[in-house]
């Protein structure tokens, strides 16, 4: 499988007042994204996004509603192989066994595919 390659469009399991999906985020200074915590029903998302940056995300893991995540692809910036992924304080895979972020992938700075590979997803997202 092409690294760029994501898993289908999933849609939210109900309505989000916002949610990142679809995106591309190339070289970002800092995390992926940054969220806070939320009353039942109004967190937000962050799916199907492909990420290259220095950490994958912030938000409040003691919150009870925590964003609805999954189907990213994240490339570290700061290691040629995928550094051990943590969200609140579990690895990645301990994580998605809990039923988060399910489908999301890490990979890092070896697997970043070619500038003009980058570049036509930026073009094939921006035509949509």
């Amino acid at each position: 499988m092409h690294p760029l390659t994501t898993a289908p469009p999933q849609p939210p399991t109900h309505s989000l007042p916002r949610a990142d999906h679809n995106n591309f985020y190339a070289y970002v200074d800092g995390s992926c994204f940054g969220v806070g915590s939320f009353m039942p029903d109004h967190e937000d998302g962050f799916f199907n996004n492909t990420c290259l940056s220095g950490s994958y995300g912030r938000f409040d893991c003691t919150s009870s509603q925590l964003p609805e995540m999954h189907d990213n692809l994240w490339f570290s910036t700061s290691s040629p192989v995928a550094p051990p992924l943590t969200v609140c304080g579990k690895t990645l895979a301990e994580w998605q066994s809990e039923g988060h972020d399910l489908r999301t992938r890490a990979l890092g700075t070896g697997a970043i595919p070619p500038a003009h590979d980058l570049i036509t997803l930026a073009k094939s997202l921006l035509s949509k």
